[in-house]
């Protein structure tokens, strides 16, 4: 039961880091897209690494995933 657990809190912490990184990504193509029309200005580079560190964040809840399905695996 408890690797069921931690399966269901993985997915649950790697949906949410997904979402984080895909708001990030969304507001920079927002702010691109403005830019490009000549309304705004570029991207900052504190959007790219927060980008990134959600990008790292979301490797790392992959990780923790492929980790308890490899537990599973184990098992039978």
């Amino acid at each position: 039961m408890k690797k069921k657990q931690a399966l269901i809190e993985g997915v649950n912490r790697l949906r949410a880091s997904h979402e984080q990184a895909a708001g990030i990504l969304q507001a920079i193509v927002h702010d691109a897209v403005r830019f490009s029309k000549g309304s705004g200005d570029l991207p900052g580079r504190r959007d790219f690494r927060r980008y990134r560190r959600a990008i790292k964040e979301l490797k790392l809840q992959c990780l923790q995933v492929e980790m308890v399905l490899a537990e599973f695996d184990r098992e039978e």
